[in-house]
């Protein structure tokens, strides 16, 4: 009978390589840098590909989560490298909620987005940090419309673009997602049903994350937290 073969699967980290790791080669490192919200100029694009030339393997490689890996680094340089001014905006150890936040480019770029998600995220991810401390990053995703750009369907908490009627007409707001992850068997997000305005994201996030903070057992992940509470408990404990 031919073989099932072997598993190969390993445990995902949704392509977050921030700091410094050891290469295979001997005597190498490779550093990951944090991106905020996927965004860099041209002059950051060019010190880094500087970097990268003069120490490193000349190469800059993107991950799935909006940032950069410098690649090649001999090990007596990292220390000297962290030191550069670049690394202060694009940080290699970034606050736990900017560095764990994406975005997609929203209607600022995007024609098929309802509303402005990059801005909008910066600020959230900010307030948070602010606010709440954690041992464990939680990946909040926002996503300008109901496409995958913002990689929805497999963060701790996505935000899909959307509209509220308000005397005025329209304005900007989202609705909310939680639990989604590629480990184990993986699954997708749930949809709360709720709808937030957008000026109000911030506080509803801080809700939903202090629950988690009040009510998780001991090194319990957000996902696996959303699994054992389910999501009526916690819509009904938080926005209502």
């Amino acid at each position: 009978m031919p073989s099932n073969g072997d598993d190969k699967l390993s445990s995902w980290n949704a392509s977050y390589y921030f700091g410094v790791h050891s290469q295979k080669q001997e005597g190498k490192s490779y550093i990951g840098v944090n991106l905020p919200l996927g965004e860099i100029t041209c002059d950051e694009l060019l010190q880094l590909g500087d970097i990268s030339k003069k120490y490193g393997d000349s190469k800059l490689r993107t991950t799935l989560s909006q940032n950069l890996i410098i690649s090649g680094i001999s090990n007596e340089d990292v220390t000297f490298l962290l030191e550069k001014d670049i690394f202060k905006r694009l940080s290699p150890n970034p606050n736990i909620f900017l560095g764990h936040t994406i975005s997609c480019t929203g209607k600022e770029y995007c024609n098929l987005a309802i509303v402005e998600t990059k801005e909008r995220a910066k600020k959230v991810a900010e307030y948070l940090d602010s606010k709440i401390k954690l041992n464990t990053p939680i990946r909040i995703h926002f996503t300008g419309c109901p496409n995958s750009c913002g990689q929805k369907h497999i963060a701790d908490i996505s935000l899909q673009g959307a509209l509220i009627k308000n005397e005025d007409g329209c304005e900007d707001a989202f609705t909310l997602w939680l639990g989604g992850t590629l480990n184990n068997d993986g699954k997708f997000t749930e949809n709360l049903n709720y709808r937030v305005k957008a000026i109000d994201v911030h506080r509803i996030l801080e809700k939903i994350i202090f629950f988690f903070q009040e009510n998780k057992v001991e090194n319990e992940s957000f996902n696996e937290f959303v699994n054992r509470i389910g999501i009526s408990e916690i819509k009904n404990s938080t926005l209502n």
